[in-house]
């Protein structure tokens, strides 16, 4: 195998790890359908940081840093998505259930 081989597939490891670190979190906002414990400055900072380094990525040529972060990509919007959804059904329900007097 040579070096150029080498060094790409450390790449995709890298990003798979990546994902895979974050993918028990989308799992269990999935099963719970709740995300209040999870930050959505923290998701906006972190898609916020994708975004720059597929920009430097695709500057760059890195191909395995563009697939890997682009999937990562898609795993924060995914959680952002269902934490404005789940925040945004449980709003709703508690208006639904608070008394009328």
């Amino acid at each position: 195998m040579d070096q150029e081989t080498v060094i790409e597939l450390v790449g995709y490891a890298a990003g798979a790890l990546l994902m895979l670190s974050f993918l028990p979190q989308v799992v269990q906002t999935i099963r719970t359908s709740a995300a209040e414990d999870v930050s959505l400055w923290m998701l906006v900072i972190t898609f916020g940081s994708t975004v720059l380094y597929e920009i430097y990525a695709a500057m760059l040529g890195l191909v395995p840093v563009l697939v890997m972060n682009g999937v990562f990509g898609l795993l924060v919007a995914l959680e952002i998505a269902l934490k404005l959804r789940f925040e945004r059904e449980a709003r709703e329900a508690d208006v639904r259930d608070r008394p009328t007097g």
